[in-house]
């Protein structure tokens, strides 16, 4: 039997009694010393399995990843990523990636004053 590629990931929430499976083909993960912890996935499933793994992502939820029979637990960043979803038909794909540090007040003050800074310098 040949090795696939996608990863199975799977949620489960016992409150609700509610199981959720997507696959993935693209997962991108960092590292501390909890273990794994998302930075960009790519999944695809139906239209209602998707929606509801990326909001349990997007809601910090701990996820399952299965691949050849190796399974892995996985931490996801409450409310750190930006979501993409789309769909053709009765296939949904979603792309979460963690989002950027916000820039402080300063860093913005910072930036404008090196642009008016460019904007007073003439070259001949």
């Amino acid at each position: 039997m040949s090795e696939s590629r996608l990863i199975e990931l799977s949620y489960y929430a016992p409150k609700a009694e509610t199981r959720l499976t997507a696959y993935v083909d693209t997962i991108i993960l960092d590292h501390n010393e909890k273990g794994g912890i998302i930075s960009a996935v790519r999944f695809g499933g139906y239209p209602e399995n998707v929606r509801a793994m990326s909001d349990a992502i997007y809601g910090g939820a701990t996820i399952e990843a299965t691949q050849n029979g190796a399974t892995h637990r996985i931490q996801s960043k409450l409310r750190g990523y930006q979501r993409v979803l789309g769909h053709d038909g009765i296939y949904a794909t979603a792309t979460l990636m963690a989002t950027d540090d916000e820039q402080t007040a300063d860093d913005q003050n910072d930036a404008e004053d090196a642009d008016d800074a460019q904007e007073g310098q003439h070259t001949l």
